[in-house]
């Protein structure tokens, strides 16, 4: 009994294992799809680069837009990902910046891509799920934005909570809406972009912790 109760929870697991994996790599997928097509993006496309079949893919998600609202999940998590080789902030300031800002361009571009613009389609779309992954990437991002104004602000010396137009600074330089607005415009590749936004961030910065320092000096 217990031998072959052991079998049994090994094949579970096993099983359970192997259809992780396959949900995983077609989630993988659904990124590299997405960001080439939008979520215009067909679940047939998506079968193609996972190298499954479309019928696979719906025995682990019930519908086109479930997908894509997953997929969608899985590049804001990407974009939000650990920074490798990331200079100490407070032995490198403008190196932090400069490495923070070329990450998100290139993330901007390789993983989000064409899907950002189906975020902001002003028409609502019927799917709830669709209309779920839209409203949770404001606040995420907005959190992610506010928590590097905040590190920026005090390693350059700032006091008490950073000034909001930092945090829009930040937010404004970092943008997707940035990255395709410099490469529609001026062909700006995600370097060309990091450099512009590093620029932005350094100058803004060192202009709101010297307001701040004149305005602590007259009072």
């Amino acid at each position: 009994m217990a031998v072959n109760g052991d079998r049994g929870e090994d094949g579970s697991s096993l099983e359970a294992e192997k259809r992780q994996v396959t949900r995983d790599r077609i989630l993988r997928a659904a990124m590299v799809a997405m960001a080439q097509r939008g979520f215009a993006v067909t679940v047939e496309e998506i079968a193609a680069v996972a190298g499954v079949s479309a019928r696979t893919i719906y025995r682990y998600f019930d519908t086109h837009d479930q997908l894509v609202a997953e997929g969608y999940r899985e590049m804001l998590k990407a974009v939000g990902s650990f920074i490798p080789d990331l200079p100490s902030v407070e032995d490198d300031l403008d190196g932090w910046i400069d490495c923070i800002a070329l990450a998100a361009h290139a993330r901007n571009s390789m993983i989000i891509g064409a899907a950002f613009w189906d975020v902001f389609k002003p028409v609502p779309s019927p799917s709830k799920e669709i209309e779920e992954v839209r409203a949770a990437r404001r606040p995420m991002r907005t959190q992610w934005m506010t928590g590097m104004a905040f590190v920026a602000w005090m390693a350059a010396g700032g006091k008490g909570e950073p000034p909001t137009s930092l945090v829009v600074t930040f937010s404004l330089a970092l943008s997707s809406f940035t990255t395709q607005g410099l490469a529609a415009d001026f062909d700006y590749g995600p370097e060309e972009a990091a450099r512009f936004a590093a620029g932005m961030i350094k100058d803004h910065l060192a202009a709101a912790v010297s307001a701040q320092d004149r305005s602590t000096q007259t009072t």
